[in-house]
């Protein structure tokens, strides 16, 4: 403080930025704009200090930085389910005939002990294979922001939603779905899911860490 106060004295002008916790914990961001106060035969005479509060704006350009990751999301996105779907395809087509074929010999009695064994982590692999796929159906839906609106089941993309921001959720809040019953709507399926995914992800990260919310 000293120091920009002799730097004010010496007719400098300065604008600094500065976070502040308030008594109850919340933080307040602020700039800090001083410059010197000169007579008329330019000698010091004291100083001018304007405090700005640039909470709101903070909070705008945090917003606006995650909506230009989301867009980046849906690109990558796009990227992602092209090459993995495919051979995604391949492999759960694969493991579900293997899996069904020597469940149905196992059933009737003519499968080698050997292979009966195996049979649990088969059904893991093709359980993890399910997964994936519906985790590439779900980032199909975000690489769908420029898509032509149509009929949408809106829970649907709710629900994927909250799949794809549950990283966020599992360590800030417990969620419960209550969902009514309503009719298909006609929208973007892709631009639906990213409002939906920026209000939870939003909403998320605005509880403290260890919740249960």
């Amino acid at each position: 403080a000293e120091h920009w106060l002799a730097r004010n004295e010496a007719g400098a002008s300065e604008a600094r930025a500065f976070r502040i916790r308030r008594p109850d914990g919340s933080e307040l961001f602020v700039l800090v704009s001083a410059n010197p106060v000169l007579d008329e035969a330019g000698r010091y005479r004291g100083g001018l200090a304007v405090v700005s509060d640039l909470t709101e704006h903070k909070r705008i350009q945090a917003q606006l930085m995650m909506s230009d990751r989301m867009v980046s999301v849906g690109t990558l996105a796009a990227g992602v389910v092209h090459e993995i779907n495919n051979p995604l395809t391949v492999a759960v087509g694969n493991l579900d005939l293997v899996w069904r074929t020597l469940s149905t010999r196992a059933a009737e009695g003519g499968l080698d002990p050997s292979l009966a064994e195996v049979l649990p982590e088969l059904s893991d692999a093709r359980e993890a294979t399910q997964r994936i796929r519906q985790i590439v159906r779900d980032l199909r839906i975000f690489s769908r922001a420029e898509e032509k609106s149509g009929p949408v089941d809106v829970l649907a993309v709710l629900d994927s939603s909250s799949r794809m921001a549950w990283n966020e959720i599992r360590h800030r809040a417990r969620l419960v779905k209550d969902y009514g019953r309503i009719p298909l709507v006609e929208a973007s399926e892709g631009r639906l899911g990213q409002v939906f995914l920026n209000l939870i992800v939003n909403a998320a990260q605005a509880m403290p860490e260890g919740g249960t919310i």
